[in-house]
């Protein structure tokens, strides 16, 4: 059985042994479960944090955003990336240009009044980052839908 174990709140190793137990064998996909011993088909989160950094700066990008909707290791790989392909070119991650959701919440409805405010507090600032990634899909489409009633692309 292939499984994409939840990141909030965490799949629980119980669940997985119950499988293993049961001689079913379990493929985690995209991260590990905790105390659970299996093979694990995961992305190179941190690879991919850099290319995209290294794409923003290619770009001429200096001063970047990056939004997540809540912190995980996988965020926290994307992120390592993305600060070291900052840091190659002399650059930073501002703590004022990151924003991480409220624990446990991944539903982008929940968070898209404080995603807008977020991004028009950032926006205003005279030092404000030209462009911005991020670790979740349907947090980008969040983000591209306010930054097009902002008039920004």
């Amino acid at each position: 059985m292939a499984i994409v174990p939840a990141s909030t709140p965490p799949t629980p190793g119980y669940q997985i042994r119950q499988l293993q137990k049961a001689g079913i064998p379990v493929v985690l996909c995209h991260r590990p479960v905790e105390s659970i011993t299996a093979p694990l088909l995961g992305l190179p989160f941190r690879e991919i944090g850099r290319l995209a950094g290294d794409a923003l700066v290619e770009q001429g990008h200096r001063r970047c955003g990056f939004f997540a909707p809540h912190r995980t290791r996988t965020t926290d790989l994307y992120l390592e990336g993305f600060q070291q392909a900052l840091a190659d070119v002399g650059c930073t991650l501002a703590e004022e240009h990151s924003y991480f959701g409220a624990p446990g919440v991944i539903d982008m409805q929940e968070l898209d009044a404080e995603i807008a405010s977020t991004l028009q507090q950032m926006l205003e600032q005279p030092d404000r980052p030209t462009a911005i990634f991020t670790s979740f899909d349907s947090m980008a489409e969040r983000i591209y839908l306010h930054l097009t009633k902002m008039g920004l692309r």
